[in-house]
């Protein structure tokens, strides 16, 4: 899903991982994601970055519309209170001190990012600032940021499996087609800067791409 830190509102740089995790915990019909998983012979993870967020489920062929039936699911009915959003607080706060203050150099992303990037979207960490600026994301913000992002015309479905093409978007239609797309979805401009200067000072809009060409 495109649900990446490039597209996260100023000084909320702590949505899109914790929104990650966040959606391990359960959704509404579903208090276990895991579980239909495993009985299906299958496994799933996350992961975040600037770019785009990448939740995966590999399990058999036979076995593919628990798969989009879990994955639509999550995308309809994310159980979203104020003990899941502790727990994955604390989730998240451990991890950030795991990967970046208890290890020598760990932060030197944190660091560079915004000494690389001025302006642009990538001088955020998509895992947040500080541990100080995690604890602070409310459930306002996390369910504002779900309602927002979390819609099939913002995400893409990848199927890689030995299956019959018809049958495949027939299923998906099944699980997907009644989601209602999101109309406040921001869309990203691309815009090409050639240049030998690699620090762009001003953007005209937050929600762009910047590919820059060396002169």
């Amino acid at each position: 899903e495109a649900v990446q830190g490039i597209l996260t509102p100023d000084g909320q740089t702590e949505l899109p991982n914790g929104q990650t995790l966040e959606e391990f915990v359960a959704s509404l019909p579903l208090p276990d994601f895991d579980l239909p998983v495993q009985l299906a012979c299958g496994e799933n993870n996350a992961f975040t970055n600037a770019d785009y967020t990448d939740y995966y489920v590999a399990l058999p062929t036979s076995n593919i519309e628990t798969a989009l039936w879990l994955e639509s699911d999550r995308m309809k009915w994310l159980n979203i209170n104020d003990h899941s959003l502790d727990v994955q607080r604390k989730v998240v706060i451990e991890e950030f001190n795991q990967r970046y203050l208890n290890q020598p150099y760990g932060d030197l992303w944190l660091i560079m990012r915004p000494m690389a990037y001025k302006v642009h979207p990538y001088r955020w960490s998509t895992i947040g600032m500080t541990p100080e600026h995690i604890a602070g994301a409310t459930l306002d913000e996390v369910t504002q940021f779900y309602e927002r992002y979390y819609s099939p015309d913002n995400a893409i479905l990848s199927i890689v499996a030995d299956c019959n093409p018809d049958e495949m978007f027939d299923k998906v239609n099944k699980w997907f087609g009644d989601i209602a797309p999101q109309p406040t979805n921001a869309t990203l401009n691309v815009l090409f800067i050639i240049s030998s200067d690699v620090i762009v000072s001003s953007l005209p809009s937050s929600h762009q791409i910047l590919i820059i060409i060396p002169r």
